[in-house]
């Protein structure tokens, strides 16, 4: 059986597509990842954020793979630039997610505390596992159907947005209880900005999935 070779376009839009499952996964564990922490399972948290560490590491490396070929194989410049700044992009969430996780583990945060805000930071990560699910669709659809990605990007802008409101709520809550202790708020607060680094990452890819889009229509 003849096996065609890829492009070398299409390996890196599938090492894409694996990073931003692997997104996908991390922020499902760390979802469980906080339940298990409002429920002071540290065992479990702990287990969970070495999965997280585990799958983030992978991620990395295949970034480090993706700007290997975009830099040793020759591409068009407008794509490789694309390309580059959508990798940096799936990287900076990749360091939240880890920076998120970490910042609980610091210290356990002050239980009342923490239970304050406990269903809107539910409600928060829910967006989060929203956009990323989103994420994975609009990368797989980079080689096959541009305009799809671009809807899903305005997608992923408007979940962007929700999370932003759900964010200064939650912040509003934490810093109203400063007096209480005052390192757990600097936590939580951490926590919190960390998680919007995350959506803002993922915002970031899909405006460079919009500059891909008008390069290859230029």
């Amino acid at each position: 059986m003849i096996k065609l070779k890829q492009s070398k376009e299409q390996v890196v839009f599938d090492k894409l597509t694996s990073i931003s499952a692997d997104i996908r996964d991390s922020i499902e564990l760390l979802r469980t990842f906080f339940k298990e922490y409002l429920n002071g399972n540290d065992d479990q948290t702990h287990l969970i954020f070495t999965r997280i560490k585990s799958i983030s590491d992978r991620a990395a490396a295949i970034r480090e793979e993706i700007v290997s070929l975009l830099y040793g194989e020759p591409f068009l410049p407008d794509f490789k630039e694309t390309m580059l700044n959508l990798t940096r992009a799936l990287n900076d969430v990749i360091k939240a997610l880890k920076d998120s996780a970490r910042s609980l583990m610091i210290r356990r945060v002050n239980p009342a505390m923490l239970m304050k805000i406990r269903e809107q930071t539910l409600s928060y990560l829910a967006v989060i596992t929203e956009a990323s699910a989103r994420l994975v669709l609009m990368i797989s659809y980079l080689s096959t159907n541009v305009e799809e990605a671009i809807r899903i990007s305005k997608e992923i802008q408007g979940l962007e947005r929700q999370g932003d409101e759900i964010k200064d709520a939650i912040l509003m809550a934490v810093y109203g209880q400063e007096a209480m202790d005052s390192i757990s708020v600097i936590q939580l607060r951490d926590f919190i900005l960390f998680l919007d680094n995350i959506l803002d990452g993922m915002e970031e890819a899909s405006l460079h999935v919009e500059t891909f889009y008008i390069t290859m229509k230029s």
